[in-house]
């Protein structure tokens, strides 16, 4: 039996409790409510919260523990985050400001807070988080934060003028600057020169798989179907059973060929592979559905949907129940796939298809 007011033996006991939930729950409220300066045992508390999901009651309990110990850096920590997680970024970057100012060495927390200055158009003070890291493992992050940010607040040129700026510590952060201002240039639907960019820097590095990857995705934007799969078969004969390059051949021949068997043979060695991968999956409901086989598409299509709310994999589910006749919850998907993501091209495209050949129908 332990001591009722030993915080330290009731922290003992909580641990103890471990596979019960609710018996956790119900004595760290009861230790809690009789002795509400217990804060060690409250952030445990609040651990058990987040690992059991419950994010609101968790940040009630740390906000509490805050009063108690405002300096307390773990708990700044966790509550910005819960914040962020709930895309409340205006709070989420009062707390990683308290947590920089507690742990001034806190180089992570430096790149939320600039991310939460970002998501609420305070660019100016994104820049100067960013700008005050200037060296260690956060380095690179940073600078690649910064030219989004810059992107973002000034314009494309200046992002990429930005990076042109940077050089990389080796030969990854190299391809990885490359590959940033080919998306930056997709964003802004340069899709030729970024292609060039990319086709520039292969002929100098052949044996670069990432961006013989990143070339090999825009030849699908290009709805180049050759030069994609050429790119491809390069990287699989050099790492045969890589699962993501299966899965992308292999989803690729599904959408712009005739040949099912090859796509097939691909998408289930990735499968294979990496059961639990939502871009996988969503090939598997891809493939499922060309087969005809729509209640085991929608079996995929959903667990993919699971590990991953993607505008793209809601515009699939979307299909399928509009091919099973069920209209009402096929626009229930492809409105979750526009909150998700209004801008996404293909949730665009495909609403357009089906819904036209709906009208037409009508």
């Amino acid at each position: 039996q332990i001591d009722p007011g030993n915080e330290k033996a009731a922290g003992y006991k909580l641990l103890a409790m471990e596979g019960n939930s609710d018996a956790q729950i119900s004595f760290a409220r009861s230790f809690l409510d009789d002795h509400p300066e217990a804060n060690e045992l409250r952030m445990q508390y609040a651990q058990l919260l987040i690992r059991l999901e419950q994010g609101e009651e968790a940040l009630e309990q740390l906000l509490v523990l805050l009063d108690h110990d405002p300096e307390n850096a773990d708990a700044l920590n966790l509550t910005a985050l819960l914040y962020q997680a709930r895309e409340d970024y205006e709070n989420a970057a009062e707390y990683f400001k308290l947590r920089v100012a507690v742990v001034p060495g806190d180089d992570r927390s430096r790149l939320y807070l600039a991310n939460a200055y970002q998501q609420t158009g305070r660019f100016d003070e994104a820049k100067s988080v960013l700008a005050s890291v200037n060296e260690g493992s956060e380095l690179f992050s940073a600078q690649r934060q910064m030219a989004l940010v810059i992107e973002e607040a000034d314009g494309v040129e200046a992002g990429l003028a930005y990076l042109q700026t940077l050089e990389g510590d080796n030969e990854a952060q190299r391809s990885q600057l490359i590959v940033d201002q080919e998306l930056m240039l997709q964003r802004a639907g340069r899709i030729d020169e970024a292609y060039a960019l990319v086709n520039a820097e292969l002929e100098k590095q052949p044996e670069n798989d990432t961006l013989r990857y990143h070339r090999a995705l825009m030849s699908v934007q290009r709805e180049d179907l050759e030069a994609h799969e050429k790119d491809m078969r390069i990287l699989l004969e050099r790492s045969p059973d890589d699962p993501h390059y299966n899965n992308t051949l292999g989803y690729t021949l599904l959408v712009m060929s005739d040949r099912l068997g090859e796509a097939k043979k691909l998408i289930n060695k990735a499968f294979t592979s990496k059961p639990d991968d939502p871009y996988i999956l969503d090939s598997k409901g891809g493939l499922e559905y060309k087969l005809g086989k729509l209640d085991r598409a929608l079996e995929f299509l959903l667990m993919a949907f699971q590990q991953d709310n993607d505008a793209e994999i809601a515009a699939h589910i979307g299909e399928v129940f509009w091919k099973k006749g069920d209209r009402e919850t096929e626009k229930e998907f492809w409105q979750l796939g526009e909150k998700i993501d209004s801008q996404n091209g293909y949730m665009i495209e495909t609403m357009d298809r089906f819904l036209g050949e709906s009208s037409a129908v009508d």
